[in-house]
């Protein structure tokens, strides 16, 4: 059975409740129920944070299936990310109030690096249970990208499937305005589903 990593973020600057720490604890208590070997980190939403605990988590469990998750406060939907980009906001405050020093994650390394979660396959799977969802071109350039494009590099080489979610902030079921609205059941669903996804494809051997 492949294992899995899963992270979320804590708050940051403009959203002092993130609803990704919910999630990723959500998520691993469905995947430990069927058997799933599974480790669920919130990161700190802090450049240190991918730089020091992101590579010390991979290196401990040396995952099949990395699955990020991060909100959006402009998303209304799930928002899955095809890529990120070798581009840091250095005039962006992290929760911590650190700036990167360079507009650059990795001096030299490739402008973008792709996921290898199966983006379409994602986007179908969650269209058949209905709910909402999106693809992405890439992260931004704020610390999900950061996180992101770390991984991936980390990553590089192995059959490894890692992948990247944002998420919008949750509406209470009675508040739901519209069909594109989520609550915090439909984020979990999602987010499992697309965990389903990941894990056919480490299977395949994609």
């Amino acid at each position: 059975m492949a294992g899995v990593l899963i992270t979320g973020f804590g708050p940051f600057p403009g959203a002092p409740v993130n609803p990704t720490e919910a999630l990723v604890a959500g998520l691993a208590r469905r995947a430990t129920a069927r058997g799933i070997s599974v480790r669920a980190e919130v990161l700190a939403t802090e450049y240190a944070a991918a730089e020091t605990a992101l590579p010390a988590l991979l290196a401990a469990t040396d995952p099949d299936v990395v699955l990020h998750f991060g909100l959006s406060t402009r998303a209304r939907t799930l928002r899955i990310e095809r890529r990120a980009r070798n581009r840091a906001a250095i005039g962006r405050p992290d929760a911590a109030g650190a700036m990167p020093d360079l507009a650059t994650i990795e001096p030299g390394g490739p402008a973008n690096r792709s996921v290898t979660l199966p983006v379409a396959r994602a986007l179908a799977a969650l269209a058949r249970v209905g709910l909402a969802a999106a693809p992405s071109l890439d992260a931004g350039d704020y610390l999900c990208n950061y996180v992101l494009y770390r991984s991936l590099a980390a990553s590089a080489g192995r059959r490894r499937i890692v992948g990247f979610v944002h998420v919008p902030a949750p509406v209470e079921r009675h508040r739901l305005a519209g069909p594109a609205a989520m609550s915090a059941d439909d984020l979990l669903a999602g987010g499992a589903v697309i965990l389903d996804v990941a894990l056919a494809a480490s299977r395949a051997g994609l």
